[in-house]
């Protein structure tokens, strides 16, 4: 299911991977073992200490570089593009129902760069507003899975990107 999953918008050398709500850090370690970079950015400490042990397991500390926090509209992705200069090509968003708020401070990297965004929602309200936000860049749903009655996961691109 999983590798379903992340493999819709196939990984290689010279992506740069957002990951936010890293989780234990099983996408971006499957991100650059296909040769991408990946900053990752984790709320719960648990499961950052888990995510940072995993890495190094991996041995990817030079590939990936890992956030403890929040990000917000205000801790956002925009900032930490002005920080690193790491263009994304991919956003990944599973925060547990701050998605939208995510997606508020990460306006500029998304009008300017047009990542592919992948995006998981956790009820209709908030599947509305994620869904008309970047409807409002020109993005459209490649996919959309349903997970259960309130979580859905939807693959995102510019339209007519390839």
């Amino acid at each position: 299911y999983e590798d379903q999953i992340y493999d819709f918008f196939p990984i290689k050398k010279g992506d740069v991977i957002y990951d936010v709500g890293a989780g234990a850090g099983e996408y971006s370690i499957l991100c650059a073992k296909n040769g991408a970079e990946c900053l990752t950015f984790e709320l719960r400490k648990e499961a950052y200490d888990l995510m940072n042990k995993n890495i190094k397991l991996n041995h990817f500390q030079n590939k990936i570089k890992t956030y403890l926090g929040k990000i917000d509209d205000k801790n956002n992705l925009d900032f930490y593009l002005k920080r690193t200069k790491k263009v994304p090509t991919i956003i990944k968003i599973d925060i547990e129902g701050d998605e939208m708020k995510a997606l508020d401070g990460s306006r500029k990297i998304i009008k300017k760069y047009n990542p592919k965004i992948i995006l998981e929602t956790h009820s209709k309200k908030l599947e509305k507003d994620c869904l008309d936000f970047l409807f409002k860049f020109k993005y459209e749903v490649k996919y959309k899975r349903n997970m259960d009655e309130e979580t859905n996961l939807f693959f995102l691109e510019k339209a007519n990107q390839k």
